[in-house]
């Protein structure tokens, strides 16, 4: 069918398939079975030959023509398997979108300004599989290269990109000043329009992007649910969906837990009800998160489980990698402490690959905890330090101060008291009340060690009286008491 609609074939009657069964015959061409998707069979050059063809080419046809036809051919094909990735066909649909990713890609770098339009479409339908699956570097020239074309289309496009690359900035290398650069541009564009729908998905970007890994959390909660006023009346699912996520993280960060369970829930049957069967697979994650902090954790596991299931479906190596670490921590609680450490290894293996530094710096940290629930301080505390440094460089400010109240801890097994001190000083600066209560309550515990070791028993009873004042609130007399 592609040839059938790309080549310029002779009008003397021939059969398509014969002439290409021919050029097979004579090793011309090869004709090739597709992996994972069964009675697919495909024609592809021998390089040589691609690059002698290549060179003889303007001297048999019109390539302005020959562009168009390939460019019609295969972006009318991308749009066609991007509308199928989400639902129960997603995963043969994206296979087969990434055997058209070499073909998708030259189109996109022979666009002009003036095919804007063009480029952004590829782009469109790439980024998810990029995202997913790499490779990182071609996953960032796309953006880079498409967010040229982008300010001569819509400013919803526009956003996305902003945001997509905003997000990507932060996990592979920690670029905060360009994070930050991307939110404020895709803030104008928002401004620009004057649209009440693009302002409140601004916002939403604003705090998923910047003011939440920040640990921002009161200003963050403020900017999302005034957006999520526009959002359920106006905005796409996947707005509404990333709204209520957001304010689950809120209402469980300051110990409102019912109200983040219903949020969670929200989200996923937003994502049923829109068919968004990757997404699904995300909202089972943050109730796997919401149930672990629960002290639920078999009904955690589940979750998680479920999810991952759901990633491996979809072939979705990102989200699958991210689940692993999370269920490790869960079996640690259980104390599965063996498959525990499988699980955090193999999520650490698949974050490298992708060279995701912030999922990478989290899974170090789920290492250390592991070493350190085994005992072994020493090792647990060389984990926890990379952990920190790679939260530190991302800008994780949450996530880089629980893992300081981890490595206080080893620090006081160590012996090392001065040491804890001063990281569960600096934690305890970034886990106020307003911030995340049961991190603020565990440190708060672990200072109270701090202090007892230190032989200051009204700092010890400061510490833990605030613990208690914090646990009640919490529904979590017991562990109070």
């Amino acid at each position: 069918e592609a040839a059938e609609a790309v080549i310029e074939f002779p009008q003397d009657g021939a059969l398509v398939l014969d002439l290409l069964q021919g050029l097979v015959d004579k090793s011309l061409l090869r004709c090739v079975e597709v992996t994972g998707v069964s009675g697919l069979r495909r024609f592809t050059f021998f390089e040589s030959i691609y690059l002698f063809a290549s060179e003889h080419l303007a001297e048999l046809t019109s390539l302005g023509a020959l562009r168009q036809r390939h460019r019609d051919y295969y972006l009318a094909e991308a749009e066609r398997l991007a509308e199928l990735r989400e639902g129960a066909r997603g995963l043969e649909a994206s296979r087969l979108l990434e055997l058209e990713l070499d073909n998708l890609l030259k189109i996109e770098s022979e666009c002009s300004l003036q095919e804007s339009a063009i480029a952004v479409r590829i782009a469109l339908v790439l980024e998810p599989i990029l995202q997913e699956r790499g490779p990182p570097g071609t996953y960032e020239e796309l953006l880079n290269s498409v967010l040229e074309h982008a300010g001569r289309q819509s400013p919803d496009v526009q956003m996305d990109l902003l945001y997509a690359r905003a997000l990507w900035r932060r996990r592979v290398g920690g670029r905060l000043s360009e994070v930050e650069g991307d939110i404020e541009l895709l803030e104008a564009v928002a401004r620009d329009s004057t649209r009440p729908l693009l302002l409140a998905r601004a916002s939403l970007y604003r705090a998923g992007g910047l003011l939440i890994p920040m640990g921002h959390i009161v200003q963050a909660e403020g900017k999302v649910r005034t957006a999520l006023l526009t959002v359920e009346s106006q905005g796409r699912p996947l707005d509404r969906l990333l709204a209520h996520q957001h304010m689950s993280h809120f209402a469980e960060w300051q110990g409102r837990m019912g109200e983040a369970e219903e949020h969670a829930q929200k989200a996923l049957q937003i994502a049923r009800d829109a068919g968004l069967q990757r997404r699904e697979g995300n909202c089972l994650r943050r109730l796997g998160v919401l149930h672990c902090n629960l002290g639920l954790p078999q009904q955690a596991e589940g979750f998680f489980r479920e999810a991952i299931e759901i990633h491996e479906a979809f072939d979705n190596p990102r989200s699958t990698y991210a689940c692993l670490g999370l269920l490790a921590e869960i079996v640690l609680i259980l104390g599965r402490h063996d498959e525990a450490l499988r699980l955090v290894e193999e999520s650490m293996r698949r974050a490298m690959l992708l060279n995701d530094s912030v999922a990478a710096a989290h899974t170090a940290g789920i290492l250390g905890r592991i070493h350190l629930d085994q005992g072994d301080a020493q090792q647990a505390l060389e984990h926890l330090q990379v952990g920190l440094a790679g939260l530190a460089a991302s800008g994780w400010a949450v996530g880089g101060a629980i893992t300081r109240v981890s490595m206080a801890l080893a620090q006081l097994l160590l012996g090392a008291g001065n040491e804890a001190s001063i990281q569960l000083t600096a934690a305890m600066q970034v886990l106020t009340r307003n911030t995340q209560l049961q991190a603020r309550l565990q440190a708060l515990c672990v200072l109270a060690v701090a202090h007892a070791r230190g032989s200051a028993p009204d700092a010890v009873q400061e510490a833990l009286l605030e613990a208690m004042e914090l646990a009640a609130t919490q529904g979590e007399v017991e562990k109070a008491l």
